[in-house]
């Protein structure tokens, strides 16, 4: 015979310990009083009360159902949403204001004008280090080649152009296996004090003497001139 089970009042705070003990879950979604506390006071969803009594979707909305608790409708969405035009920190899936792109760089949240402002982790730092907006053209890069490392001890402020340089002079390094390729003192060294040739130097660094011939153009080195 069905016996009533009592309920606990703590359930009428939304804090309840379960009185419907059940095997690999909680049925705490049986008693009505707690359903309408969580999902009409705290306005959690079924998913919500499933996760934590450790049943499917269809077992709440079937509680809910067979104790009248009615489900919200779109009148509750929308401008009589508490949360209806609310952004930022004041959001429902506010998320501290920071995210991963799929590069891997931090992003920062800014604002909102319509829509979420982000900005690169990096730039926000050098911004507070430097006291001041960062223009269009100056590049934030990262000394240690790690973009996930925002220190400020690690970033370096620089033109657009003379971040193209950097960073091919660093891959030509890492794909020759020297870091003295990427600089022109070896090259004014070895062809204008050693007085080796172009070929020579290419030998020695382990290039091509196109490659060399390019890195002199590059740096400005100018050529001997033709002995007659």
């Amino acid at each position: 015979m069905y016996k009533k089970r009592a309920h606990n009042r703590n359930w009428q705070m939304g804090v309840a310990t379960c009185t419907y003990p059940a095997s690999g879950g909680c049925n705490k979604h049986l008693c009505s009083i707690w359903l309408v506390c969580n999902y009409w006071g705290l306005e959690r969803t079924p998913a919500d009360i499933a996760n934590e009594c450790g049943v499917c979707d269809s077992s709440v909305k079937g509680a809910m159902y067979k104790r009248g608790v009615p489900l919200r409708t779109s009148s509750h969405y929308g401008e009589n949403h508490p949360f209806y035009n609310k952004y930022g920190n004041l959001a429902s899936n506010w998320k501290t204001g920071h995210k991963t792109n799929t590069d891997g760089r931090g992003m920062t949240y800014l604002g909102n004008d319509g829509r979420s402002i982000y900005s690169h982790t990096s730039r926000v730092v050098a911004e507070k280090t430097l006291g001041r907006r960062l223009i269009r053209s100056e590049v934030v890069h990262h000394i240690d080649g790690d973009v996930k490392n925002d220190s400020s001890s690690n970033l370096l402020i620089c033109t657009n152009s003379y971040h193209r340089k950097l960073h091919a002079r660093i891959d030509a390094a890492r794909k020759y296996g020297g870091p003295e390729i990427a600089w022109p003192d070896i090259y004014v060294k070895k062809y204008w004090d050693e007085l080796k040739t172009q070929k020579q130097v290419a030998l020695e660094l382990r290039v091509s003497s196109t490659f060399v011939q390019r890195k002199m153009y590059e740096f400005g080195i100018p050529r001997r001139p033709a002995v007659a």
